[in-house]
């Protein structure tokens, strides 16, 4: 056992990984396909760190896994959330930086670099080969596309689809991820077209029921003044 660190006996844990010191590891952690976890890192329960890609070639009826030839590397002062997956590299390794948190229930795709100091919320899912700057807040059930560039110091609205690269120091939100400015202004539009469409459905019902009414008493007075 590596020095100071706390595994679980119900844990997997390859022999060609590496474990740093002062790491903890709870039940049910798989770590396998010669991942790096660094210093003082805590793994919680149900985590697997160094999962195959979901890498695949070949026919639909035929379809065959590719060789992964990278792996995972968790750097020092990081902790990875309850039954979150960490894929393992196709063309190189898999990284995610120091002090960075990884909340449950997340899915970090192949090949995926992820920098120091980043947050990502629970059940946010990144795609393969995405790089993350460092200090990115991710918020929760964001899902980043694959090969997009999240620059330094941005934040992902909750639950934003990411289709296109975010630049440095810069907050988006909504699905597709637009500038959150832009996102306000685009809300606001859409409340007052609502509110007015909202306004112009109540008079017409009250014409529909005004015109009810009339043609109602048109017809009682013809019936009253002028049968014969």
């Amino acid at each position: 056992m590596t020095k100071n660190s706390s595994i679980s006996p119900h844990s997997v844990i390859d022999d060609d990984c590496v474990i740093g010191e002062n790491v903890t590891i709870e039940e049910f952690v798989s770590v396998i396909n010669g991942s790096i976890i660094g210093d003082n890192c805590t793994l919680r329960s149900g985590c697997k760190i160094g999962a195959p890609s979901f890498n695949f070639s070949g026919s639909k009826d035929e379809r065959i896994r590719k060789p992964d030839f990278g792996k995972v590397v968790i750097k020092n002062n990081t902790e990875i959330g309850y039954n979150t997956v960490v894929q393992q590299g196709v063309e190189h390794d898999t990284v995610i930086g120091e002090h960075s948190v990884v909340n449950n229930l997340c899915n970090i795709g192949h090949d995926v670099t992820i920098g120091n100091y980043a947050t990502i919320g629970f059940g946010s899912r990144i795609s393969g080969h995405t790089k993350v700057g460092d200090s990115v807040y991710i918020g929760p059930g964001v899902t980043v596309m694959n090969r997009v560039r999240i620059g330094s110091n941005t934040q992902l609205g909750i639950g934003c689809l990411v289709l296109h690269d975010v630049n440095d120091g810069e907050i988006v939100a909504g699905r597709p991820a637009i500038p959150v400015d832009e996102f306000r202004q685009e809300r606001a539009a859409l409340k007052n077209l609502l509110q007015l469409e909202q306004s112009n459905r109540v008079i017409s019902t009250k014409k529909r029921r005004w015109s009810k009414v009339a043609s109602r008493w048109i017809t009682s007075v013809r019936q009253k003044y002028f049968t014969w």
